[in-house]
Parts: structure tokens; C-alpha cells; sequence
């Protein structure tokens, strides 16, 4: 099939914020990586947002609700600093499965604990890659894509952080409580 697109994902074209190309085109790479992760993760909280199950299901139904309405306005912002950069982001699903570092959950229904860490796990390694790509991004002077970055770290830190706390052994159900605790 013959495309008549302007330009492709590998390359920038001149952008309005005067950063220079080179830098433009590091940048997106950072950039393009980190929106095909958030694209997965936020197709998983939403998978997690259907699937969730038992005596915790509205809080959880909740939380999997806003959690994956958080991730999709970040990589919304993610592809937009890609365009302002000059850049075209990644939109095909097979093209941002294979560049996100963020693997895909398999198919079917997975008990919740389960569910909780693995997204535990994937904002852990989304906020090790976010610091590794922002340290880079300074060395581009692209103070904008930085501020952008921090941000999104700082609420991906803040989602691993609840995420543990689902997984506490501490539980008010009183099948949970220990011998000692029962009254």
C-alpha cells in the first residue's frame, strides 16, 4: 500500500519553539517510547477497570477508572509535545506494542492480586525510564519536554505508591485478621 503521508515517525521537521532539529528528533524518540508505554498501560488499567472482582470490586472499579483516564491525558500531552517537537508519534498498534518497554498483559481474567502488581510493576519501570530519558532530555536543553516528563513521573510514582498499598496483608475482612486481632 502506498502512503502520501508528509513525513514519518523517524523523522522531525521544523518546529515553531526554534529547538534545534537534532535535538528535536532525540527528543521524540524519548518521547514516541514513552507514549507507546502509556498507551499500554492505560489499555491495561482499563482491562483491569472491567475485570475486577470481589469483596473490594467498586473501590478497585474505581480506582482502575481513574487511573486509566490519568495515563490516557498523559500520553494525549505526550503526543502533542511530539508534534509541537516537528514530530509525527506512533499510532499503529503492532508499531507502539513492539517500542513500549511496557509488555502486554496476557488475555483472559487474572486474579487481582495479580493484576495490582503487575501495574505496580509496569509504573515502576515506567518511572525508571522516565528518569532515564529526562536526565537525557536536559542534555537536549528541552526545558519543556522536561516539565512535561517530571510531571508524569511524578503522578506515575504516586500511582506505584497506591498500587502497594492495595497489596498490604493488612485487611479489615475478618477472614484476614490475624488470630490475635479477633475480637
Amino acid at each position: 500500500m502506498e502512503s502520501n503521508a508528509s513525513h514519518t515517525t523517524n523523522k522531525v521537521e521544523r518546529n515553531p519553539i526554534r529547538l534545534n532539529e537534532e535535538a528535536c528528533g532525540e527528543v521524540c524518540k524519548y518521547l514516541d517510547m514513552h507514549l507507546s508505554a502509556l498507551i499500554q498501560l492505560f489499555h491495561q488499567y482499563y482491562k483491569h477497570h472491567w475485570l475486577v472482582k470481589g469483596p473490594q470490586f467498586r473501590q478497585l472499579h474505581l480506582f482502575f477508572e481513574d487511573k486509566y483516564k490519568e495515563v490516557q491525558e498523559h500520553f494525549d500531552k505526550v503526543a502533542e509535545r511530539i508534534t509541537m517537537l516537528g514530530g509525527v508519534p506512533t499510532s499503529g498498534l503492532a508499531a507502539q506494542e513492539s517500542q513500549s518497554f511496557i509488555s502486554e498483559e496476557a488475555e483472559g481474567d487474572h486474579p487481582i492480586r495479580q493484576m495490582v502488581r503487575k501495574d505496580m510493576d509496569d509504573e515502576g519501570l515506567l518511572a525508571e525510564k522516565l528518569r532515564e530519558s529526562i536526565g537525557r532530555i536536559i542534555e537536549q536543553k528541552d526545558y519543556g519536554t522536561e516539565y512535561l516528563l517530571k510531571k508524569i513521573l511524578y503522578h506515575c510514582e504516586n500511582r506505584a505508591h497506591e498500587l502497594d498499598h492495595f497489596l498490604e496483608n493488612d485487611s479489615l475482612e475478618p477472614s484476614q485478621l490475624n488470630v490475635g486481632d479477633a475480637h
